[in-house]
């Protein structure tokens, strides 16, 4: 396995790694088949993601979007990444208790994604400059497509007054919030 993801990176090939391993309180303590994945691939693999065991803890809405980021990353690095699926035994409920396991409000976060079958989450490369047509064009098709309810505009470090009052405007003409990072020099504006 490994030499296969060595040169996918170094060939520049996208490659999706998958384990499964057992849950993180097996770790460390002794068990059986339980060594720590993370970072196993580091040298090789861009992303590398521990996925939870399944739980209705946990959301679906965050399974769907670990995947969409970790297909962003090998396809904007075109290289391998790694996710790590822990499980519990047992693998499966028994049939008596699969019908009734799963609460029907559970899949309320993926809704939409049930339905049209699109990307629970969109990622783009943000160009060098924000206000850039092409950026503004795949976000006015976002907004569009999928409403403004769960779009923000993250801004970092501006190159001129005029894209920070780009940004700002855009914002507000979208009427999504505007997080800024430290290092922006719109942090400090009203």
């Amino acid at each position: 396995l490994m030499p296969a993801i060595a040169e996918a990176r170094q060939d520049h090939i996208p490659l999706l790694v998958l384990s499964a391993d057992r849950p993180a309180e097996l770790l460390d303590c002794g068990a059986n088949q339980a060594i720590r994945q993370p970072n196993m691939f580091a040298n090789f693999a861009v992303y590398d993601q521990v996925v939870p065991c399944p739980t209705h803890e946990i959301p679906p809405s965050f399974i769907l979007s670990t995947i969409d980021y970790a297909f962003s990353k090998t396809k904007e690095f075109s290289a391998p990444i790694h996710l790590n699926f822990h499980f519990r035994e047992p693998l499966s409920p028994p049939d008596s208790e699969l019908s009734n396991s799963i609460p029907e409000e559970y899949y309320q976060t993926i809704s939409r994604w049930l339905d049209d079958q699109e990307p629970q989450t969109t990622y783009f490369k943000a160009p060098k400059s924000l206000v850039s047509p092409t950026a503004i064009t795949k976000i006015q098709h976002l907004i569009q497509t999928h409403g403004n309810q769960k779009m923000m505009i993250i801004a970092g470090n501006l190159k001129s007054d005029e894209e920070a009052h780009s940004v700002v405007e855009l914002a507000r003409e979208w009427k999504v919030p505007l997080f800024t990072d430290v290092c922006s020099q719109l942090r400090l504006q009203d």
